[in-house]
């Protein structure tokens, strides 16, 4: 018997078992054909006795119907209820029996996993119902559970589903995984699979799952689930397959990482051993996979441009080809985006000024992105444009400024300034599609260059007083100054012209006295993981990362405390202190004299100039027209430039970057695909790090030799130490010590050395007693022991006896020690290097002259 289970409604929650046809269940139809209400009252019950529907669609049926049913006539409504008397009687003894449920059941089958209706056996089969309802089979609970997969530790069940063998052994292998547990297959068929673990003998956990024709899947048939082995830290499932799905994500975002802190996050977050060969392979083939995907995007990336442009309308979005040949494939050479929100909130919100600069790609994509920075109203960055390119060269610099210029709408870039480090083919560049533009150098790259011929802190000191001299008598003075100290230095400095480094030469149109490029440093400072992605990647990130910080600053503004930015608050307040110091006078009109001992400067309020010239300069109150304005009985913030103002700053963030839609749905592109530029070699080992300046401190809490010049403690020259075979001194004693062996020689020596003419092996031991005497070292031989030569370390050399000969003091005091055999020079005859050194050169000196060292030890 077949169990309908009626929804909870109005009548309450019931189960009945049918006991005979639908036709025994509802009266006839007798109504004639020309009752349309009655005939819809009466499918509505029929509906509602079948269980087919909720009650809450019957109730949403009666809502509709409640007018159409107060027409009908009286005697309609008679019948009607006549009928819905039958059905209720027929319900009670001809067509349902009603049987008690198990507590929870209900409960169960709405709260369950297994009430997906796709699972097999969750279907009523309607081949034995009336014609008319056969198709509409009644969904009910699942049987089986189902596998599917968590984060967490598989639960198995008795009866479980999978779709397939290989599905099955994944959730085996990963459940063994997970719990460290070692499961082995014992049985391994297409249609039939048994795992059981190996982790002790008696174990009993098991598992078997075969093929099941009734529900047509793979079905867990036995499962013993209890675990009586340990936990190990090695299992045969830990395989480069299963780890590259794991840490796919985290290698792709960090694929510079290096092995040795690739296997210790591996074996944390596993809690398994890992080997080093696995660390390599898995990095080896998400590496591998990158390229294909990088490959991929490459071709995707027409796509993506046009995507972008119909996203966000307005933007300036242009790809260059480095095509050989118009049939040929067209590989990629450069990629320009500026968005629309950046170029129209550049205009509206920033100053005048720009910052170009270019970093290096660092990942799978090799090449450079150049950027371009304004600034805003609190003098942070402003992200305008950027391109990615493969080289970096004057070719590269003018495509992408003609771009921006024509972004811009400037035709020779008049009244604009730029601000750049110098890179290669920035200068002329800028000089061909730009020539009306001022182009100011940063002073931190220039000062990196000057002071690797003059370095010191007091040059340092220097230069930058120059570099900020705000007018023309400061800059002459602080010049004087630097001529003073060192005139080759000043002079090498002249060399580039003062107008593209010091504020005193400024254009005062932008109101901005930055003398560097700090800004871009910045930026390509926040975008360093996405240097490391593919191309597609990166620049998602880079626009993901612009979307978030136009919708921060914008909400941001709400923080303030005053009408302007807090980085030029705290620039006020500067120079608001800085103003006490001076004494102010006012001539009655205008103009007002500020005076601080020798020093004095003129005011005028009303131009927004002081004498100074930093004032014009950056659009900022100087300390002297903070003191005037206190004497006006005014404030200071009155007299900021406008781009400084809240409602400036605003306008910048006003337009926000709207977002794009996922890669299935960009438009095709009817052009070709894009093939990736051909990869460049370059010579060799690859830098990882950035090339720091040698001013530049890497370690804080150590300070380096580097840069100090070595003195040789022997003829005190610079350059070199004493173990340079070219040093001057080493050569002098080396001629010194030949001449007193050669007059001073003992007579132990001078039988030595004729010896060495007739070959004796007598001759030889006296040798090691000579050297054994030049050294110091009293080792006459006894009568029955062979002679041996023996070194003597320099600290037992100072305990002894002061009766040592003279020619040993005067070697001493030439700081050389001479092996009398070799004429070579030891600092230290006392380390094993020096034994070594002696015993080879007198084991060759002794077969050179045919003397066996093991029959002279035999000798007396």
């Amino acid at each position: 018997m077949k169990c309908l289970q009626r929804r909870s409604g109005l009548f309450g929650e019931r189960k009945y078992k049918r006991s005979s046809s639908d036709s025994e269940v509802v009266p006839e139809d007798n109504s004639s054909e020309d009752d349309e209400e009655v005939i819809v009252v009466r499918e509505k019950v029929r509906n509602y006795k079948r269980g087919w529907k909720d009650v809450y669609l019957l109730q949403e049926s009666d809502k509709e119907g409640e007018d159409d049913d107060e027409q009908v006539d009286d005697e309609h409504d008679d019948e009607q209820v006549h009928e819905e008397q039958d059905d209720e009687q027929n319900d009670e003894g001809l067509g349902y029996e009603e049987y008690d449920e198990e507590p929870g059941e209900s409960e169960k089958g709405v709260d369950s996993d297994y009430l997906d209706s796709s699972d097999p056996g969750s279907y009523r089969d309607s081949t034995d119902e009336d014609p008319e309802v056969r198709d509409d089979a009644i969904r009910k609970r699942s049987r089986f559970p189902s596998y599917k997969k968590v984060k967490g530790i598989l639960k198995f069940e008795l009866s479980m589903l999978f779709t397939s063998n290989n599905e099955f052994k994944d959730a085996v292998s990963n459940y063994a995984i997970m719990t460290r547990i070692d499961i082995r297959f014992s049985k391994n068929e297409p249609s039939r699979c048994r795992a059981k673990c190996k982790g002790a003998t008696d174990c009993p956990w098991l598992i078997f799952a075969s093929y099941s024709r009734q529900v047509d899947s793979f079905q867990v048939k036995t499962y013993v689930n209890e675990h009586t082995c340990q936990p190990k830290r090695g299992l045969k499932w830990l395989t480069t397959k299963y780890m590259v799905k794991r840490f796919y994500g985290f290698i792709a975002a960090h694929p510079d990482i290096k092995i040795r802190y690739l296997k210790p996050f591996m074996e944390q977050a596993l809690e398994l051993d890992v080997s080093l060969g696995q660390c390599k392979r898995v990095r080896k083939t998400v590496l591998a996979d990158l390229t294909g995907s990088c490959v991929k995007e490459y071709a995707q990336l027409r796509n993506y441009a046009e995507e972008l442009m119909l996203s966000n309308p307005g933007s300036t979005v242009s790809l260059l080809t480095d095509r050989q040949d118009e049939n040929g494939p067209a590989p990629f050479k450069a990629f320009y985006c500026c968005f629309k929100a950046c170029k129209e909130g550049f205009m509206k919100g920033c100053r005048p000024i720009l910052g170009i600069d270019g970093c290096f790609l660092k990942g799978l994509v090799k090449g450079e992105l150049l950027t371009a920075i304004g600034r805003d109203g609190n003098n942070q960055m402003f992200p305008l444009a950027w391109v990615v390119v493969l080289v970096e060269n004057t070719e590269t610099w003018t495509w992408f400024l003609n771009l921006l210029k024509h972004d811009l709408g400037t035709a020779e870039g008049e009244l604009w300034t730029l601000i750049s480090d110098r890179q290669k083919g920035l200068v002329a560049a800028v000089a061909d599609t730009w020539p009306k533009a001022y182009h100011r150098f940063c002073c931190r790259h220039l000062y990196a260059n000057w002071c690797k011929n003059y370095p010191g802190r007091h040059l340092k000191h220097l230069f930058w007083q120059l570099a900020k001299s705000t007018n023309m008598s400061d800059f002459e003075l602080n010049f004087k100054e630097i001529e003073k100290v060192h005139p080759a230095a000043a002079k090498d400095l002249m060399l580039v012209h003062p107008k593209y480094w010091s504020k005193a030469y400024f254009s005062p149109w932008c109101q901005c006295d930055s003398c560097d490029n700090n800004l871009c440093e910045a930026f390509n400072g926040t975008i360093v993981e996405a240097r490391s992605k593919s191309i597609i990647s990166m620049l998602e990130d880079i626009r993901r990362a612009m979307m978030r910080r136009i919708r921060d600053k914008k909400l941001g503004v709400n923080s303030w405390k005053q009408e302007y930015g807090p980085l030029i608050h705290r620039r006020l307040i500067k120079n608001v202190t800085d103003s006490h110091l001076w004494v102010c006078e006012w001539n009655g009109g205008g103009s007002y004299e500020v005076k601080n001992g020798r020093s004095q400067f003129v005011v005028k309020l009303r131009d927004g100039t002081c004498t100074c010239g930093a004032w014009q300069i950056s659009g900022i109150p100087c300390p002297h027209a903070s003191r005037a304005t206190h004497a006006n009985g005014e404030k200071p913030e009155d007299y900021l430039a406008l781009w400084y103002r809240k409602e400036t700053y605003l306008r910048a963030y006003q337009v926000p970057i709207e977002p794009i839609r996922g890669e299935n749905m960009w438009p095709r592109s009817e052009q070709d695909h894009l093939l990736p530029p051909k990869m460049r070699k370059m010579p060799g080992r690859p830098k990882k790090k950035r090339r720091r300046e040698q001013h530049e401190t890497v370690n804080k809490t150590k300070l380096t030799r580097e840069g100090r010049i070595m003195t040789c403690k022997v003829c005190k020259g610079k350059g070199h130490n004493a173990r340079n075979k070219a040093c001057p001194g080493r050569m002098t004693s080396s001629s010194q010590v030949s001449g007193l062996t050669s007059t001073n020689e003992p007579r132990m020596t001078r039988q030595t050395s004729q010896a060495s003419q007739t070959n004796e092996p007598r001759m030889t031991r006296q040798t090691s007693a000579a050297v054994a005497s030049m050294q110091g070292g009293s080792n006459e031989p006894m009568q029955g022991q062979p002679s041996r030569t023996r070194h003597v370390s320099p600290f037992h050399r100072e305990c002894r006896p002061k009766t040592k000969p003279k020619k040993r003091t005067l070697l001493t005091g030439l700081g050389l020690y001479i092996n009398p055999n070799t004429g070579r020079s030891i600092l230290n005859p006392g380390t094993s290097m020096s034994r070594v050194i002696d015993r080879g050169s007198e084991n060759m000196k002794n077969k050179k002259h045919g003397v066996d060292r093991g029959s002279s030890r035999g000798q007396i």
